[in-house]
């Protein structure tokens, strides 16, 4: 992640204290597989492009599909108290 996020040249230094501190320690992966083996190699937490987060020594939760359900009651709700108002 390090690689890609940089900080403007004359930027406030304590800014990429932050970026080290956030990033070190986070890898993106294309599977899970992938992701289990560099947690576990490593000792790395990796992110796949299914929104699963693999911690550092291979412990694994899904983030985006508890999201991703959330937003869909959300959304659902919010077109029923409009569907409500013009009626």
């Amino acid at each position: 992640m390090l690689d890609i996020v940089q900080l403007k040249p004359g930027s406030d230094p304590r800014l990429q204290v932050l970026l080290n501190n956030v990033f070190s320690k986070a890898v993106l992966t294309k599977s899970y597989d992938e992701a289990m083996q560099v947690a576990q190699q490593h000792n790395l937490n990796c992110i796949t492009t299914d929104f699963q987060v693999v911690y550092a020594g291979a412990f694994i939760t899904k983030v985006g599909h508890y999201n991703r359900l959330h937003m869909d009651k959300f959304g659902t709700y919010q077109r029923l108290m409009q569907a409500k108002s013009v009626i």
